[in-house]
């Protein structure tokens, strides 16, 4: 009779399981956001990310996520008390599915079992009566029916399509970037360190150094203007003699700067000269690089191209931008923040590079 009675009252998931697969996932909807793994959903997912009800949105996500951990569960069942393979959605949600969209910047509901779905639910074509945006629960519906007919390897595929549709959702909403109000020198080099350790494809480095430069000219009324390659942009039709120019109103140049994580090689200098440096007869050249000193060889190149009539001069990066932050003082500082979020809130820039930056400041300002 007790093993009937707990029957009754459904499976309870594995919130453990459901959260650490829900993280890696997200990690593989992160790095290829518009690939497609079941095209045969590519319309019905579409029409859930355009649909206004993130209550559906979110119930599907918790659903994929509870089948790939517990294939036994009816999905159509989301209360425990609907029967033995019924489980709990709601805690589901709550526990795993939406404190995860919040800690990533997903724009999402405070629960659908709240705002939509509530007890007794079942996911069937009676709820579309119900609904407001039927067009989104018959996408709704549609994707449970696949997960029903789907294996393993399918359902889990799925899974990270639906995880797709929500980081598209993110990348589409405006996250707004947190200020850091009177940031001292040392404040910056851990904000700084911490977001070089991102994947930003040299975007961080890149704008660090422009953004010092910029902050240097506010500090000192120096009116300079800081031109800045983008990331993947060649530089022959472009124009560009350096991936940061700094160059006054009229047009001389101040500096020209080449910015790199890792440690430049003799490879790297002697390609950056004979395309660069030498073409334009640059007198004044800096490399800012991570990684390392360079070696030997590169000293010597230097040596030679000093000779030529060419300064060219490296040193490490952050080394280099704190001295910047200690020179420029507390509202140059301010102003570097000011323009490192200007390039950090562009349209193209990855929702993930915003997201860790919100992040290393919340840890900054919360001690």
């Amino acid at each position: 009779m007790q093993d009937q009675h707990q029957a009754k009252k459904g499976i309870r998931l594995d919130l453990d399981r459901c959260a650490q697969l829900l993280h890696k996932v997200w990690q593989e909807a992160c790095a290829d956001p518009h690939h497609v793994a079941v095209p045969e959903l590519r319309e019905a997912l579409e029409t859930l990310q355009r649909s206004r009800s993130g209550s559906i949105r979110e119930a599907l996500l918790g659903c994929a996520l509870a089948g790939c951990v517990h294939p036994e569960v009816d999905l159509r069942r989301p209360y425990l008390n609907l029967g033995e393979r019924a489980f709990s959605g709601r805690t589901l949600d709550e526990r795993v599915v939406n404190p995860f969209l919040q800690a990533e910047d997903v724009p999402c509901t405070k629960g659908p079992y709240l705002a939509m779905f509530r007890r007794q639910a079942v996911f069937d074509t009676s709820y579309l009566n119900k609904a407001r945006d039927k067009a989104a629960m018959r996408a709704f519906l549609q994707c449970l029916d696949e997960l029903e007919r789907a294996d393993a390897a399918r359902r889990r595929a799925i899974l990270v399509d639906v995880a797709r549709m929500f980081v598209r959702l993110r990348d589409e909403s405006n996250i707004r970037l947190l200020q850091l109000p009177r940031p001292s020198a040392s404040t910056l080099a851990r904000l700084m360190h911490e977001m070089l350790g991102q994947r930003s494809g040299g975007r961080v480095a890149l704008w660090g150094v422009a953004a010092a430069w910029q902050a240097m000219a506010d500090a000192f009324g120096l009116g300079w203007d800081v031109r800045v390659q983008g990331i993947n942009v060649a530089d022959a039709p472009s124009g560009a003699v350096a991936d940061v120019e700094v160059r006054t109103r009229d047009e001389e140049l101040v500096m020209a700067l080449e910015v790199t994580e890792r440690c430049v090689d003799a490879e790297r200098l002697r390609a950056t000269f004979r395309s660069k440096i030498a073409p334009n007869g640059l007198r004044d050249y800096l490399f800012l690089h991570g990684g390392g000193e360079p070696d030997g060889k590169v000293l010597e190149l230097l040596e030679r191209m000093l000779v030529q009539g060419h300064a060219v001069e490296m040193h490490d990066l952050m080394d280099w931008l704190h001295a910047c932050w200690v020179s420029i003082g507390g509202k140059g500082r301010e102003r570097f923040v000011h323009h490192f979020c200007a390039y950090l809130a562009d349209r193209d820039t990855p929702s993930t590079l915003k997201i860790a930056w919100n992040r290393a400041v919340e840890r900054l300002l919360s001690g």
